[in-house]
């Protein structure tokens, strides 16, 4: 069966995708999010990946959190 989605052709040349209509999960130390979300695709070196994943096993936080936060910590020291 197929899956119906509310973004119209207009929706889609604007820039929203079905990604955006998903709810936002709440974990432990996530960024609280109120907005359309956006994918973004990052090049590390391996080393640095495996070393983030493993402090998020660590600390029960996802890749995805730890960079999260970290952006947003740069932007408001930036901003200030």
């Amino acid at each position: 069966m197929a899956v119906k989605h509310n973004i119209t052709a207009n929706d889609w040349a604007n820039g929203q995708t079905v990604e955006d209509e998903r709810p936002i999960e709440k974990k432990s130390g996530a960024v609280e999010m109120a907005e359309p979300q956006k994918r973004l695709t990052v090049a590390m070196p391996a080393s640095l990946h495996t070393k983030l994943k493993i402090y998020g096993v660590q600390h029960q936080i996802t890749l995805n959190d730890i960079l999260l936060n970290a952006i947003k910590e740069y932007m408001e020291k930036r901003d200030n």
